[in-house]
């Protein structure tokens, strides 16, 4: 399968034109009153054209607010909000209040991610790695017309550097007081007159932020990887880009972090009383929400390598444009836990078990895409496209004691889809926007679980679109309204409370309605950037989880859910040496028909536990916070007298109370704030650039997941809080240096 994609575009190829993928990128230093161009809509477009909410954020911008991972950008974006877990590489990624956090092979994110025009599967990991990016562009709603049944809350697009027109070099350095080392490489020119390249590559080395006290060590982080381009362009209008990556992750984390320990408490009602509290606290831990230590001797680990490559070809046929994108994508995982956070093996409650669980799989994606193209100066035009994915996971699970279980699974995900785009400009102030796409989803599966072994198949059609109405009543206005009705598709829920060898039933499908109004504006000679949106979409089959009796996460369909809300953004370039910018977000996510849902730890009936269950209609969803907003300034200072100028540069951000469970669950993170400031030396000619920066100036502790394992282990009682800790959980600072020539 993989030669025939690959050669579907070859043969393409011989009559391609210049591909429209990778445009160019908003001016570099991200300041207000540059062009900004996104793409994710399948052609090349400025953002305030676009009639729905996007935010887009810069290479310098990622660096500048110290954004290295995806879990991190939500620093820069509100109205994208994430979170992980201990020993969990990849983020539960939220866009308007709406999120998956769906632990089980192939269940279909609410949240996609595009790579450089290849969709990334929901359980990869690699891709939170942020390297070598050129531009971010995150879709708020629904864009299932464009990408199908993983982008019914958002889309993230991603889009990396690729070959320049003449010879570029770019070195960066970095060293942090929290012993990080990060070193970055990109070279880019052309190979002839018809032919360019680039070739960039990284090396990241972290200590982490959680030390061992059995081994006297941190639990740390490495990652390395490479990414090629060869651009050809054999003939008039042909073009023909061939990409291949590889990246490796090392991570040193899998032990809970311990948080809350309810004293005298059991780790399970079957192990002796011994093993209580006491036996936790070796070393001195204090379990509260400074604790940035762990005891355990058992041997985690999370491995995990990502590789593949696509392929590119383009032709001119007229004034059209045909597109062909093959691709294909591999990654290997395997991850070791600590399933207790406690030297069990060693008290002899266990014996011959380390304490730890696995989890291994292997994971392909192979697609091809063709796109027809019309120019978008036309009065009617319009992008034609057919998608065609398949993707295959194999899922190992193995927990020899303590709950045993031990689950062997292969997934698959067939994905046919046509799409069709199409923009009418009924006058000059007055223009219409329509999609639709026709998606076909044929999935199966077989579980070897314990023993037995089950399969089973499904397939799901569903008939998806959007449409907008544009006005601009004067240039540099745009008003707009838009409807968009998007999809969730279908999966297999591995982990459903099935006895062993029976087949398990496809999630139903969820569907997604949205209106969404809007303006985009710039006044002063688009010096001043004002963007604003309301919004309100209803989610149906909407798909939360929750932890069973086996330890095992298993979805739940909890009926309705409703998010409601409002962003602004706005940007200035005050003057030739100081830009400022603001960005805010009200979310108002609540459940609309969640009854019998899981109490949370310690719920009391009062606080409307009855029955082992309560009733969350009307209530806020987990990862959703109310507010988020940010905002910065920079100020450059020429110095025509001195060999370099300077410049200032300050971020903040700020998140109301957030809950990782349920409204009232001991399981949040309360508001706060995180500010970071730099300061640059920059050479007259660019050719170096010398930052010294704090990231959380203020040293606020703050956490990227909870989760209150107690509950199941101890029954109702409050007794296991773990936590997982961001990158800036504490105040630290570095320098960087970016050398270009």
């Amino acid at each position: 399968m993989k030669a025939y994609f690959l050669t579907s575009a070859a043969a393409l190829a011989v009559l391609s034109l210049p591909g429209i993928a990778h445009a160019q990128a908003a001016d570099e230093s991200g300041a207000a009153g540059s062009e900004i161009i996104v793409t994710a809509n399948k052609r090349t477009e400025r953002v305030q054209e676009v009639p729905s909410s996007i935010a887009v954020v810069n290479n310098t911008a990622l660096e500048r607010q110290g954004v290295t991972r995806l879990e991190d950008l939500q620093r820069a974006v509100p109205g994208l909000a994430m979170t992980s877990s201990t020993g969990q590489s990849h983020s539960t990624i939220a866009v308007r209040g709406v999120f998956s956090n769906n632990i089980s092979a192939g269940i279909p994110a609410a949240v996609g991610v595009v790579i450089d025009d290849l969709p990334q599967p929901v359980d990869a990991r690699g891709f939170n790695e942020l390297v070598d990016i050129e531009r971010i562009e995150v879709l708020r709603g629904p864009q299932s017309t464009i990408s199908g049944r993983n982008s019914a809350a958002g889309l993230i697009n991603i889009v990396t550097r690729g070959p320049s027109k003449t010879l570029k070099v770019d070195a960066s350095q970095t060293v942090t007081t929290d012993q990080e080392y990060r070193t970055a490489l990109f070279v880019s020119g052309p190979l002839g007159d018809n032919a360019g390249a680039s070739l960039s590559g990284y090396y990241n080395d972290w200590a982490g932020n959680i030390r061992n006290l059995a081994t006297n060590k941190k639990e740390g982080k490495q990652s390395y990887g490479v990414r090629g381009r060869l651009e050809l362009r054999p003939a008039e209008g042909v073009t023909i880009q061939a990409m291949g990556y590889y990246q490796h992750l090392n991570e040193q984390q899998g032990t809970p972090l311990y948080q809350y320990f309810g004293a005298g408490a059991l780790v399970s009602g079957a192990l002796p009383p011994a093993f209580a509290f006491g036996d936790l606290t070796p070393g001195g831990i204090v379990f509260d929400r400074h604790n940035q230590l762990v005891n355990s001797t058992a041997p985690v680990f999370q491995h995990t390598n990502s590789y593949g490559g696509s392929l590119r070809a383009t032709i001119d046929i007229g004034k059209l444009q045909l597109m062909s994108i093959s691709g294909y994508q591999r990654e290997d995982n395997d991850t070791v836990q600590d399933a207790l956070g406690v030297n069990a093996f060693t008290l002899n409650f266990f014996p011959g078990w380390d304490g730890t669980q696995r989890s291994q799989g292997k994971l392909t994606v192979e697609s091809q895409e063709l796109r027809l193209i019309s120019p978008a100066s036309d009065r009617l035009s319009y992008v034609l496209g057919l998608f065609y994915s398949a993707t295959n996971q194999d899922a190992a699970f193995q927990r020899v004691v303590f709950f045993p279980y031990n689950s062997k699974a292969f997934v698959q995900y067939k994905n046919y889809a046509a799409y069709a785009r199409a923009t009418f400009r009924a006058t000059d102030q007055v223009s219409i926007l329509g999609g639709l796409r026709y998606n076909a989803d044929h999935g199966r599966y077989s579980q070897t679980l314990n023993g037995p072994t089950s399969a089973n198949k499904a397939t799901d059609e569903h008939l998806l679109g959007d449409i907008s109405l544009q006005y601009r009543p004067v240039t540099d206005v745009m008003l707009y309204g838009r409807y968009a009705h998007g999809l969730q598709g279908m999966g297999f829920d591995l982990n459903a409370p099935v006895p062993s060898g029976t087949p398990i039933a496809p999630t139903a499908p969820g569907g997604v309605d949205s209106f969404e109004i809007g303006a985009k504006t710039q006044f002063l000679d688009r010096r001043l950037t004002l963007n604003v949106a309301a919004y309100t979409s209803v989610f149906k089959n909407y798909l939360s989880q929750k932890v069973n009796s086996q330890l095992i996460f298993e979805l739940v369909n909890v009926g309705k859910v409703r998010a409601r809300g409002f962003e602004i953004e706005a940007s200035l370039k005050a003057t030739d040496a100081l830009s400022l910018n603001f960005s805010g977000a009200y979310t108002d996510a609540t459940y609309r028909n969640y009854t019998g849902a899981q109490c949370f730890v310690g719920q009391t009936a009062a606080q409307g536990c009855v029955g082992g269950s309560q009733n969350l209609t009307g209530k806020r969803l987990a990862v959703s916070p109310e507010w988020q907003m940010s905002g910065g300034f920079e100020y450059v200072a020429k110095l025509p007298s001195a060999p370099f100028d300077v410049s200032f540069r300050a971020d903040a951000s700020y998140q109301t109370e957030v809950f990782f469970d349920s409204p009232g669950s001991p399981n949040k993170q309360d508001a706060y704030g995180i500010v970071n400031l730099s300061a640059s030396l920059l050479d007259h000619n660019d050719h170096w650039k010398l930052t010294a920066f704090v990231n959380n100036v203020t040293d606020k502790e703050h956490t990227a997941g909870y989760a209150d394992i107690g509950g199941v282990i101890l029954g109702n009682v409050s007794g296991l809080q773990t936590r997982s800790l961001p990158r800036d959980f504490r105040r630290y600072g570095g320098v960087r240096l970016n050398v270009t020539f």
